[in-house]
């Protein structure tokens, strides 16, 4: 919002607003013209306090004017990447339209469309281009603007997916714990995972498979007979059109 007032013989203006309701002086500037823009205040009511500045710095009694902010944050308009979008780089460069006032937004960006799990965003800011707060591994991805203005309203975009194109990586597994005759084991999860394959072999080349499952979860108990020698390995599985590698065999023994 832009602040002026009548023009009148002074070079230079004091200003000085406070918050209606507190009285808290909230800022005090040298004007030099018959206008100031305010573009940091909150949602709320001020008074605006403008004094004209003789030659030696004094000033006048003021003029008082009460003002009222009321911000409200709109949608921000999504530009790129385009929906359903398959990104090379694991830095994707965001772009939208703001579309109300003295807003700032951020990117955020999720492995499920109600973004209960945001894995990156960018920083608040009012441009209107951003670079996540971190890289993107392979796999499918939502994201949105928020925007916010007056301090106290917000607007989220609808959604957009994102894919970011290239492979899972291997899982590792992490340990392994023995029970009696069960085995269970546990593997570092992937980001963008929705389930894992395991397989079980009495070789380490996996030739022969005696067992294979799909798994939810990142660990699973395994029942063996005692004096043989297993081998064990997993790789992730994603919705998308993803590839996954196997990760490294590890090899289990019962007593």
């Amino acid at each position: 919002a832009e602040l002026s007032w009548q023009p009148n013989p002074a070079d230079r203006h004091q200003l000085d607003i406070f918050a209606k309701d507190s009285g808290q002086w909230l800022l005090s500037e040298t004007v030099a013209g018959n206008s100031f823009s305010l573009q940091s205040l909150d949602n709320g009511s001020y008074e605006i306090h403008v004094a004209a500045l003789d030659p030696r710095g004094m000033a006048g009694i003021p003029a008082i004017k009460p003002l009222n902010v009321d911000l409200k944050a709109r949608p921000a308009r999504l530009q790129s990447p385009e929906e359903d979008a398959k990104y090379p780089d694991d830095m994707p460069e965001f772009s939208w339209q703001f579309r109300g006032d003295n807003e700032v937004g951020r990117v955020e960006i999720a492995t499920d469309e109600n973004f209960s799990n945001v894995i990156a965003t960018s920083e608040w800011a009012p441009d209107n281009t951003a670079l996540p707060s971190r890289a993107l591994q392979p796999g499918q991805y939502y994201w949105r603007v928020v925007t916010e203005a007056g301090g106290n309203s917000m607007a989220a975009s609808k959604p957009r997916t994102l894919l970011i194109d290239g492979s899972l990586p291997p899982v590792d597994i992490i340990s392994v714990n023995y029970l009696d005759q069960q085995v269970r084991i546990f593997w570092q999860s992937v980001e963008s995972a929705t389930d894992y394959r395991l397989q079980l072999s009495e070789e380490p080349g996996f030739d022969n498979i005696i067992k294979e499952a799909t798994v939810s979860d990142t660990t699973a108990a395994l029942r063996l007979i005692p004096g043989r020698r297993y081998f064990v390995r997993l790789k992730a599985l994603s919705e998308g059109p993803l590839t996954s590698r196997w990760g490294p065999g590890r090899e289990l023994y019962l007593e």
